[in-house]
């Protein structure tokens, strides 16, 4: 709204002077309410000083441009005090959503693996997860160690990871938005959090040195590159010898026919274009390098189960690989 005045057709019509016989009478009762309201201020009665809040405008009324210049800002005012009120009606609806959406948030984090004290414990503007599990839990941190997230989004795990290692050690957060970046680094300037580091970068191409890391993580990101080889050879290649990898991300299981990809919901769609089955995904990562990989649990992923084409066929897998 901007502080803008918002008018009705009505409220934008012009004011008209009022008929004679109204600005004579209204100064007339003008006229007596001051009479009174002096009278009444004179002893100790308390309403006189309203009788005469209410008549001084009355004598107005008998000039035409005085009463019209009278009538305009009360009429002004009356619609100030519209738009505040509507101004905090819509300030209330959105703290509701706010509250709706976060507490959306932390349902589907729990049911992806987050605890609500995980979801607590970090920047408010970071607890958003579009992930499909927590590699945090998973990852098994210790203190000091080094911690690369790839695709950190606002920096839930990036965060909870930093807690984790402690002062001694470091987690970076790379992102290919710069506007996501440069949120999570607010966030992480603004709370404090000294051993964190967010970076925009491409996962295929990490800015990252050879041997430089304890442990990568990944929540639901790696299913969206086209080249899922490229991206584990560099983080095999980042990681020191013996460092560990943990992905929680989605695979396909099953084949999607043309007339599959054009009934889905476009989001999907343009997913399936990318996504590859269990197998092939094992089969890259082993490639990469990782010398033991493990599956540590899968399950249907539930956001795709309402949908008749995509359930069955979305899983939800959590993987960890050793250099």
């Amino acid at each position: 709204m901007n502080g803008k005045i918002e008018q009705s057709d009505s409220a934008q019509q012009p004011l008209r002077p009022r008929p004679l016989w109204q600005r004579l009478l209204y100064p007339f009762i003008g006229i007596i309410l001051v009479i009174l309201g002096i009278i009444l201020w004179l002893t100790p009665v308390v309403m006189g000083f309203p009788l005469i809040i209410i008549g001084v405008p009355l004598l107005f009324c008998f000039h035409p441009r005085l009463e019209l210049r009278f009538r305009r800002k009360m009429h002004t005012i009356r619609l100030m005090m519209m738009n505040k009120v509507k101004r905090t009606e819509e300030k209330r609806a959105e703290v509701a959503a706010m509250e709706n959406s976060s507490s959306d948030s932390i349902e589907y984090a729990k049911s992806i693996g987050y605890s609500k004290q995980e979801m607590k414990s970090v920047p408010e503007e970071a607890a958003l997860t579009h992930g499909c599990g927590n590699p945090t839990v998973l990852a098994e941190l210790k203190e000091g160690q080094t911690v690369l997230d790839l695709g950190c989004g606002g920096g839930l795990d990036v965060f909870l990871a930093a807690r984790k290692v402690g002062r001694k050690g470091r987690v970076i957060g790379l992102d290919s938005s710069p506007e996501i970046v440069e949120k999570a680094d607010t966030s992480a300037r603004k709370n404090k959090y000294e051993n964190v580091e967010f970076k925009v970068a491409e996962i295929e191409k990490l800015p990252v040195p050879d041997d430089f890391v304890d442990v990568v993580i990944s929540n639901c990101v790696i299913n969206h590159s086209s080249d899922k080889l490229v991206v584990f050879r560099e983080a095999h290649r980042v990681l020191k010898p013996g460092g560990r990898m943990f992905v929680s991300d989605l695979v396909t299981a099953g084949k999607f026919t043309e007339h599959d990809l054009q009934s889905v919901d476009k989001l999907w769609a343009d997913w399936l274009a990318a996504a590859s089955g269990k197998q092939d995904y094992l089969n890259a990562i082993k490639e990469a390098g990782f010398r033991i990989i493990t599956v540590l649990a899968e399950g249907t992923f539930p956001m795709a189960e309402a949908d008749n084409i995509l359930k069955g066929k979305i899983i939800s897998i959590q993987i960890k690989g050793i250099k």
